[in-house]
This record gives C-alpha cells, structure tokens and sequence, in this order.
C-alpha cells in the first residue's frame, strides 16, 4: 500500500494538510472506519484526498498552553508556533487514513480521556481491548502511526464516559491525545468544561487547562487555570475556585473559596493552601491552610468559624472540627475564644446503636480568667464545666434504657455561659436514668425503675445544699393500667406500687448542728436553733442557709426570710426551700377497683374507689405507715348538634365527686413535702390529681366540680380527616371539706382559625373573692410574609423561693426584687422583606415594677442562589446582660442542615420558632 505523504499547506490557513488514502466506498460516500482491535487500518483501494486541519485546533492549542507542555517535555525553546508544530508533528509520524462526514468507529478502548501528569508512550500491549465509540463530522487516520484526528462535533463514548469536543487527536502508539474547542467530559454526574485538554490514553490522566468542574452530585463547582487529574477521582487545582452556589450566568457567586493550590477527591476532601473565603467578592476570612469535606455523605473536617458577643463572656470565636469518629458516631471538637473569659473547650458527641437505639453527649470545660475564686462575688473554682446528654436504648426482650442527665460546677455557670439555653432559669438540675418495661402488646402492665438526681441552684455554690439535698436513689414502679378483670368484665382494676429510697450524699448535721462541742468539751449553741421539733427540716428559711452561716455582714443580709413581714426561719413549721433532715425507705400501694357503665341511654358514669397505703423505714422515726380510703365519680354525656358548612359542635356536660380522707398525721416521715402553692386549675381539670397526689402529706378533700366540655370539628373530606377546631371547658369545684368553700371558675381552652391562627387561653377565677387567680392568653397568626405572636400571663400567688444571689454580683443589672406576682406581656413579630430578606423582634414587659424583661431584634438574609444565609441577632434580658451574634449558613460546608437532595434553607429562619 503507498505510503502516506505530508505537505505543508500554510497559505492556506491551516498549520498542516495531510494526502490520506480514501476508503473503497467512492465519492458521495461516507467511508466507514473501523478502529481495529489491535493495529492497521483501512485495507483496500483507496484514492488520494487532501485533507486540512482546521486553523482553530493548532492556533488555540499552542496559545492554550503556551510553555507549560514543552518545558515539562524538553521543548521549552521552541516558541508557541513551534512548540505546536513539534507536538503535531510528533503525533503525526506517518500518513495514510480515511475521511469521511459522520463518521462512526468501533474499536479499542480509548481508557482516559484526561487527568494527571502525562506518561511516557508506551507500547500498544499495554492498552486495554474494551470498545469505545467516536462520531464526528469528520474523521482521519493515520495507519502507519495509528494517528487519529476528528474534527467538528467529536464525540468519544466509553464505559460511561463521554468526551465531546470541537477537535481530538490520539496516537494509540504514542499512548496520548489532546482535546481542544469546547471540551466537555462527562463521567458519572460529574462534568468537566475545559478550553484545552492533554491525556493519556492508559493511566487515564492528563491535564486541563481553563477549565471548571461540576459535581453534580454534591452542588460543587469547581474552576482552575489548571486541573491535573491524578486519579480516578483525584485532582490538583491551581488558582482554584470553588463554590457551590448556582446562580444564573450574569450573576457573581455570592460566596467563593478561593485557593492557590488545592488537591480534591470527588466524594471526599479539599485541601486548599493560601485560602480566602470571599463573601460578594470581597475577601473576609484568610487561612494559610483549609481542610474540609464536599462530600454527600458525613465525613471529618473543619466547620465554618462562630462569632458572638455577650456582655458576661465578651467577645467570642469558635473553630469548630467534625469528626466522623465511626459510621454511627459524630463528634464535634469547638475550641472557643472568649475575650473576657479565655479559652474554653466544647466536645459534642451523638451516636447512633442498632436500628433504633440513639443518644447525645455534651460536655465543655474553661479556666476561667474572669473569676476571683472563692471570693464573695465569686464563690467557686476557677475550673468551671458542665456536661449534658440523652441516651434512649432499645434492648433485647421488650426492655428500654432511657437517661437525660444535666450537671455543672457551679450554681452561676447557667447565667454566665449559654450551653443550657432551657434550664438556665430553673430552680433545680435535674437528671435521671430508668429502665422500662411493657409485659404484653398492649401495655396495660409496665415497671420503670430509675435513679434521680437534682442539682440545686438556689444559692451560689459555698452556699450550696446539693450534698443534704434529697434524692431518689433508687425509684422503681411498678404499675397496672385500668384493664376489664378476666372474671368479671363489669370490673376494671388498676394499680401502682412505687419503691424509693431518699438519701443524701452528705448528713446534713455536719451543717445544721443545733450545737458545737470544742476540743475541751465546751458546747457552744448556735444563735438560732435551727433543727426543727420533730427533727425532719431545718428550719432556717427558704434560702436553706441560717442567718449565722450567710455571707454579709448581719444577720439575714439579703432579706430572704423577710424579717419585718414575716419571715420563715425560725417559724416553727416546713417552708418550701428548706431543707429536710431525714432519709429512708418509702413503699407506696394504691389499687383501685372501677365499675364504668350508663344510666340509660344518655349518661356514662364512672365510679371509682381506691386505697392508699404508705410505709416508711426513717432515720428520724423508724417503721411508720399510714393509709387512707379516696373515692371518685365522673358523669358525663354527650350532645351533638351541626351548625353547617361542614361544622359539628359536640357539647359534654360532666359532674365531677371526689374524697379524701387523710390521717391525722402526726410523726409520721416527710420525704415529699405538698407545695406550698397547689396546682388548682390542674387539679380541677382532672380529679387524678386529686386523689393520687404524690405528696407524704395531705389535706382531706370532699369536693364537686362540674363544667360543660365543648368541642367543635370539621366534617371529613375526601382527603382528610376530620379536624378539630376548637376544644375548650368552662367549670369550677365547692370543697365541702373545711366549712365549705367554691373554687375557682376555670376557663381553658384552644382555636385553631383557618389553618394559619392558633389559640390557647386559661382562666381562672376566684368567685369568693372575687379576684382573677390566673390567667394566660397566647395568638399566633402566620401569613405569606407576616407572622405575630402575642402572649399575656397572670399569675396573683407566686412561690416565695430565694432568687435574690449575692448583691455585690452584677448578676441580675439593674433588676427590682420583692415581685408579689407575675403579670406580664410579650410578643414576636416576624416579616419577610423580600424573597431574601427576614426580620424578626421579640419582647416582654412586666407590668410588675414596670421594667422591660427581654429584647430580641434579628435580620436575616438568604441567598437568592440558594447557597448561603446570613443573620445578625441582638439580645438583652435580665439575666445575661446585651448578647450579639452572627449566624450563617453555607450550602456544602460546616454544619449545613440542606443536602444537594434537599436544596434550600428552609431549616434556617428565625421565624422558625414563631
């Protein structure tokens, strides 16, 4: 077969024009060309054609890479023109080929397009025999070098893969191939754009020049002057840029990471080296060094910076690192920086066991440079931590294992540091770990068993009760739900037994001993006797501290026993707050017998009788036990009437008896004291609450209540159910115990109006005296771009507990004491400015000493390409002082609660909890 000749055709525009032998299929034809599976070409008659190269694939090609190729090839002295020239050339050894329009082959397998640093050539025993399949308007080969060169619409499909551009060449004897005009290469969801491309066809890698990566997958795009790809899903970026936010063409990026130099596994990690995270363009972050996940699934890596303001910490920023420790465990490291503070470190923790089995672990730890320790302001160690978690596991045989504990070093650590957002203001820490335990399908019959602790809060920390605080170590229960009796089904028995010891982790007469005896024998007595005359509290008050033992000077320095109204220290009878001085043993039976039926066909009735029996082991009185005979009677029925448009008002009349005939108590032990201030409203609402009251001690009651139910539903649909409207009661209660007095008149209730208003409303009034004993009244209305919520509380009585801590601790800034009742307001409003922009105010005021309780103001913005969300919120109450913090999100990194399944922020919104 003649052998192919080259001529140099510059004059007409091209950089080179090549004789190829034409195919036996003759003019008007299209020759079909098959790549064989191992060397040679076309055989057969052939004519001579002069075929061109286009002047855009060598031009474009040499001004693309410029020296780059040629110096890493010894060809750096050539110049662009000549480089080019010598890289043709090299490709282009011998002629002899087929030309064609559309033009489709079948052959080897062309194994990468593109991606790492080029290989030297190697021999064709080294390629892979899979199939590949080109198309292009026109193709040409070069059979004695086994060169091929397609132009105009390329496409090169393999495995999967598919590289498109305006012009290819490969040489399957050199072993590489380069792409240039509109480059695209598929692979699996990810595409790379590229103006030129060199690549190996064995090792699959080769390097892109002006190019972009979009991996789909996981929202990233991806640029770089130049992208090596090193593996099969490994690259190296130079000048990269990444982000995942997608905007249209004639929109910037909203947030860019830009690097250097960067190293990036699809599925896997960056590592970017001379980073800024630009916000709009603008830089506003530089690190030296970035490591972080772009992956769809979990995996370790830095998370975004966190910034605050508080008035108590000052100035604050956190780093925080993600850690997939293992499949089912997530750990998050924080080191904090706290201007007023020091450093503070956050470990955070959740796991999951088994397919339903879960929990959370939180724990923190400062040395706090802001502490003078023990000192009067600040009566604890500089060492503060705290630690929280909840546990919840499914184990074998039906069984459950639940915990949720709480703990701190100190009563002021809650105010001072916000790791206990919910609890902060509460009396007491409490945490808990129990069993449970259903016995059939049904759960009529179950035991928990558990261990209860509670750390107090009510004094600061030298002042502290936590060691003589009762706890319950253990409790166990064991309980019958009310079931139909297997012999007689007119019967329905329930019952309860209930075991718990009271202990506490220090005796509390190393505190409160009525008397000292020195090392001589001298017995000094303390100013006040502070053990009560039965010896089961210590009577020094509702601050649970006697005058002699309070910091400050005089006696009762801060007036929590209220000396010149009346105080409780020293009253001679239990106040809530102070602490008790025995422990022991309690066992608790409560069976109860029912008879539910009807009085004819209109009345349901509902008779009950029960008894109580309780046994004690005490320290302070031994063996002593007490019981008592409760009773009760519901009748209730039902009226139905239809008001139209598909609404039914289902009104309930009920009658309400119960009786408790309490012992005369006398010596008898007081592990649960009754609260100074009962829960009339609940206990009127349900006559449970009445006869199975928890507490060691209490009053007779023989009592009626009586109140009509309503509730109002709309029709089922044939695509919903039915749904209820409203749901509110109105009744009130006589105690003929005690000469006989009404209780009072309660109102309570809920609306929901039209699916975007909901109601909830409690009253409580006293007809007697004819005062407002309670009252709470909450609206939330949300609309396409408004949202309100207004609340109002009212409370007459109040329990009087020590809140007041030490005075010469700015703890509570400019706060009035000596509140006699709770009356005040508070309300949210919430406005969406803009597709992107939100706004958010929430306050409280007590009409109470008239003084502001709370302040919240934010502003929020969320990107219009959906790929970030930025919020400013500023906070004052009374408690923490001035707070500011800045809160964001960014799709694809740190704690991002979107995924590229679910795009969006609709998890980010200050209007979330309105």
């Amino acid at each position: 077969m003649p052998r192919a000749r080259q001529v140099a055709r510059a004059d007409r525009g091209g950089l080179f024009a090549t004789r190829h032998w034409r195919g036996p299929s003759g003019p008007g034809h299209s020759a079909g060309c098959s790549l064989p599976a191992t060397g040679g070409g076309p055989v057969g008659r052939a004519t001579r054609r002069v075929v061109r190269y286009p002047p855009l694939a060598g031009a474009q090609w040499a001004g693309s890479l410029g020296g780059l190729f040629a110096t890493r090839h010894g060809l750096s002295g050539l110049g662009a023109a000549g480089w080019a020239q010598a890289l043709l050339a090299w490709i282009l050894q011998s002629g002899g080929g087929c030309v064609g329009r559309r033009v489709e082959a079948f052959g080897v397998l062309v194994t990468a397009l593109f991606i790492s640093e080029p290989a030297s050539a190697v021999s064709d025993s080294a390629f892979d025999d899979a199939p590949f399949k080109v198309t292009a308007d026109v193709l040409e080969y070069e059979r004695e070098r086994d060169v091929y060169v397609a132009r105009g619409n390329v496409r090169l499909l393999q495995e999967g893969k598919t590289l498109a551009a305006d012009w290819v060449s490969f040489s399957r004897r050199g072993g590489r191939g380069v792409a240039s005009g509109n480059v695209v290469f598929f692979d699996g969801t990810d595409t790379v754009y590229a103006n030129f491309v060199e690549f190996n066809l064995t090792t699959m890698q080769g390097v892109l020049l002006l190019a972009h990566f979009d991996a789909s997958s996981n929202r990233f795009r991806m640029e770089g002057e130049e992208i090596v790809k090193t593996g099969d899903r490994t690259y190296t970026f130079t000048q990269g840029r990444f982000t995942t936010c997608r905007c249209p063409d004639d929109d910037a990026d909203p947030w860019q990471i830009r690097a250097e130099s960067a190293e990036l596994e699809v599925e896997g990690y960056v590592v970017a080296r001379n980073t800024t995270i630009n916000i709009l363009g603008v830089p506003i972050l530089w690190m030296p060094w970035m490591f972080y996940p772009i992956k769809t699934e979990r995996d370790s890596g830095f998370l975004l910076p966190e910034f605050g303001y508080r008035k108590r910490t000052g100035f604050q920023v956190g780093l925080p690192f993600f850690w997939a420790a293992a499949p089912n465990i997530n750990v998050t490291l924080t080191p904090r920086w706290l201007s007023k503070r020091g450093v503070k470190g956050e470990v955070e923790s959740e796991y999951l066991v088994g397919e339903h089995s879960s929990g959370t672990v939180f724990a923190a730890f400062i040395h706090d440079d802001d502490i003078d320790s023990n000192s009067f302001e600040n009566p604890y160690d500089r060492e503060r931590w705290v630690a929280k978690g909840q546990q919840d596991f499914y184990l074998p045989h039906g069984w459950g294992l639940k915990s949720e504990f709480q703990l701190v070093s100190d009563n002021a650590y809650p105010s001072d540091f916000r790791d206990l957002p919910e609890t902060r203001y509460d009396r007491f820490l409490t945490s808990n770990v129990f069993a449970t335990k259903h016995f059939n399908e049904s759960g009529d019959f179950g035991f928990v068993a558990s261990v209860l602790h509670a750390d107090d809060l009510q004094n600061p920390d030298d002042q502290d009760r936590d060691d003589y605080l009762l706890q319950r170590l253990p409790d166990a229960e064991f309980t019958m739900l009310p079931r139909r009796a297997p012999w007689l089904e007119q019967l329905v028995p329930s019952f309860d037994v209930e075991y718990s010891y009271f202990g506490q982790y220090e005796n509390p007469n190393k505190s409160f001993a009525p008397f000292t005896q020195l090392s001589n024998g001298t017995i000094l007595l303390p100013p006040s006797l502070t053990l009560s005359a039965d010896g089961l509290f210590y009577d020094v008050g509702i601050d649970a501290l006697p005058n002699e033992q309070e910091q400050g000077a005089g006696d009762d320095p801060h007036a929590d026993d209220f000396q010149n109204t009346g105080g409780s220290e020293g009253n001679g009878r239990f106040d809530e707050g102070e602490p008790l001085a025995d422990r022991g043993h309690r066992v608790k039976l409560n069976p109860r017998l029912a008879l539910p039926g009807r009085l004819g066909n209109y009345f349901e009735v509902y008779p009950e009788v029960g008894w109580r029996q309780t046994f004690y082991d005490s320290r302070a009185k031994g063996s002593e036990s007490w019981g008592m005979l409760t009773g009760r009677v519901d009748l209730r029925t039902r009226l139905r009437r239809s008001l139209g448009k598909g609404v039914v008002h289902i009104m309930e009349p009920r009658l309400g008896y119960a009786v408790v005939t309490a012992p005369n108590f006398r010596d008898e032990p007081v592990f649960t004291p009754k609260t100074a201030l009962p829960q009339t409203r609940i206990r009127q609402l349900n006559l449970d609450n009445v006869t199975r009251d928890g507490a060691d001690r209490l009053d007779d009651f023989n009592g009626l209540t009586w109140g009509i139910g309503n509730r109002f539903y709309r029709k089922a649909s044939a695509d919903q159910g039915p749904q209820l409207l409203a749901d509110f009661v109105i009744l009130s209660q006589y105690d003929f115990s005690n000469g006989g007095r009404f209780g009072n008149v309660i109102v309570d209730g809920m609306a929901r109006l039209g699916g975007s208003t909901d109601l909830r409303f409690n009253v409580g009034f006293d007809p007697d005296d004819k005062v407002l004993e309670e009252a709470l009244a909450e609206g939330v209305w949300r609309g396409e771009r408004l949202a309100l919520r207004a609340g109002y509380r009212y409370l007459k009585h109040i329990p009087q507990f020590f809140e007041n801590f030490l005075e010469a601790n700015d703890r509570y800034d400019d706060f009035s004491s000596g509140f006699n009742q709770i009356n005040q307001i508070d309300g949210t409003v919430g406005y969406r400015l803009s597709a992107s922009w939100l706004a958010r105010y929430r306050g409280a005021y007590s009409f109470e000493r008239s003084f502001s309780l709370a302040h919240r103001v934010g502003i929020e913005y969320v990107s219009k390409c959906d790929c970030w969300a930025m919020g400013l919120e500023a906070r004052q109450n009374r408690q923490t002082g001035f707070e500011f913090n800045v809160v964001y999100r960014i799709v694809g990194l740190g704690n991002d609660p979107t995924t590229s399944k679910q795009p969006g922020l609709a998890q980010f919104s200050f209007l979330d909890d309105i």
